[in-house]
């Protein structure tokens, strides 16, 4: 089956990114989040990809089948791929000699894999992407221990009993570097290092190296990782164990989180915790290839493989969905500022798709399929009428 892949239009051919991919076998967790998936199908559309080894969090291979099929391959977001590969069957061939979902589960003994799993993946794999995360800022701190510590440090110990392997990719976030202001560079942070402000005169500014600097920032209280994980494991253990899931178990373990985080200099549990996860990588990868990537924020696509796709509520999203429930009765913004300067332009653009969609329609022989993209253009046309008025009435734009 030829990859779908290698297209001329791309960019990356002069780093060097198509050659590295190909034909290379890929182990992915965190595959059925925002950018565990839209990274899958960059590889699939851009790249002549191996196989990709999906770990899935189900109860049984059927059902991770079943998962892989509805959250990622009939995903709206692979609509390029299929485009390229002309048809529907073309497509699900080419997914399922491609997409291998393995049961399993990051916060588990062995990744949650069985046996067989496992040795395969050993056996074949050339790149770890590690993507799996807790991304909730302030989520109890045992769970962000688990699942940004403990997890990567699991995947980087089986990632050392893979035979072929040339590169482990860990998402990590910018925020790692809590609250360090000025220049900082990119580079690995030190175990126990803290991410407190660090103070340096002007005329010591220029002299100090990084080293220094480093020195300075872990002259102040040092993070322990062992102790951490133990205070979490004590405050749980201190409040009962059959009741983890109460309510007041969950605030006490948040509060506990945002507490140990203020106190060593970041602003919640999470940046903490993938400080702390970019910690135990360094420390434990021997000779492991190691790349770290610090995003800041990730919003919708720009441009590939189209404009706009996004899962979930991301960034100012919860701002506007907040205001409109109530919870947040106002937000600090320059009055004067313009984000869309006239709702009537937007509704018009998706109207006149419509009406395009609609002259077109004697160029689609399969009228069912005419009438269910009409359906959904509607939709998405009454969809973005609501967010306009709902934006107006906040005050962002113009009516």
């Amino acid at each position: 089956m030829p990859a779908a892949a290698a297209s001329n239009d791309d960019d990356d051919h002069g780093l060097g990114i198509l050659e590295f991919f190909h034909g290379k076998n890929i182990f992915i967790t965190g595959a059925t989040g925002l950018l565990g998936k839209a990274l899958i199908e960059k590889l699939l559309r851009s790249t002549s990809v191996g196989k990709i080894y999906v770990l899935i969090k189900a109860e049984d291979k059927e059902a991770a089948v079943d998962r892989l099929r509805k959250e990622i391959v009939d995903s709206e977001l692979f609509e390029c791929v299929r485009e390229k590969l002309g048809n529907n069957y073309n497509y699900q061939e080419f997914v399922k000699e491609k997409l291998i979902p393995v049961v399993g589960n990051v916060c588990d003994p062995n990744l949650g894999m069985d046996l067989n799993s496992s040795r395969a993946i050993m056996k074949d794999v050339d790149v770890i992407i590690e993507s799996a995360a807790s991304t909730t800022l302030n989520d109890r701190y045992d769970f962000l221990l688990d699942i940004n510590v403990n997890a990567p440090q699991r995947l980087m110990r089986f990632a050392k009993t893979c035979k072929n392997l040339k590169l482990f990719v860990h998402m990590s976030t910018a925020y790692v570097n809590g609250r360090k202001e000025g220049l900082i560079l990119e580079k690995p942070l030190i175990m126990g290092e803290n991410g407190r402000k660090v103070e340096i005169d002007d005329d010591d500014e220029m002299s100090s190296s990084s080293s220094s600097s480093s020195s300075l920032c872990c002259s102040f209280s040092r993070v322990d990782l062992a102790d951490e994980i133990s205070l979490a494991m004590k405050s749980l253990s201190c409040q009962g164990a059959s009741h983890h899931q109460d309510y007041d178990v969950t605030k006490n373990l948040k509060r506990l989180g945002l507490e140990r985080a203020n106190n060593f200099g970041w602003y919640n549990a999470y940046h903490m915790t993938k400080a702390m996860g970019e910690m135990v990588l360094n420390e434990i990868r021997e000779e492991i290839p190691l790349l770290i990537i610090r995003p800041t924020v990730i919003e919708s696509s720009y441009k590939q493989p189209f404009p706009g796709w996004i899962q979930g509520n991301r960034m100012f999203d919860p701002v506007i969905i907040s205001y409109g429930k109530g919870q947040l009765p106002a937000y600090l913004a320059d009055p004067k500022s313009t984000w869309i300067s006239n709702i009537n332009d937007l509704s018009k653009h998706t109207r006149d798709a419509i009406l395009l969609s609609n002259e077109m329609g004697d160029a689609i022989d399969d009228e069912k399929m005419l009438r269910k993209l009409q359906s959904k253009a509607k939709a998405k046309v009454a969809y973005a009428e609501q967010l306009c008025k709902m934006y107006e009435f906040i005050g962002f734009i113009k009516g």
